[in-house]
């Protein structure tokens, strides 16, 4: 009976110290958006250069807003850096990501 009873503390003592770690792995992430950013439209909130609307798969609608954070200019591409933060429409929720690249 006292093998029976440790045998189930150690494998309960086990699942809860396993948990989080379970929690703690990656999850997939895919997301679409669609934006644009004509001369005549209006400008995006917040000083955003680039703003738009689309879907997290698993989350449901978003927003997208990107701020430029650098620019350096080159011979044919400048190089820019940018903050991207992605809003959940219900307000649940929010992911900021640094972004990099050139453009030609």
């Amino acid at each position: 009976m006292r093998k029976v009873a440790l045998i189930a503390s150690v494998s309960a003592l086990a699942l809860m110290l396993l948990a989080p770690a379970a929690e703690a792995q990656p999850q997939p992430f895919s997301a679409s958006f669609k934006g644009k950013q004509r001369l005549n439209d209006p400008p995006c909130a917040g000083g955003a250069v680039l703003c738009g609307a689309g879907t997290v798969s698993g989350y449901g609608a978003a927003t997208y807003s990107a701020f430029v954070t650098g620019f350096a200019p080159g011979d044919t591409c400048d190089a820019l850096t940018a903050l991207v933060v992605v809003d959940l429409s219900d307000g649940q929720g929010s992911l900021t990501m640094s972004a990099a690249g050139d453009i030609c």
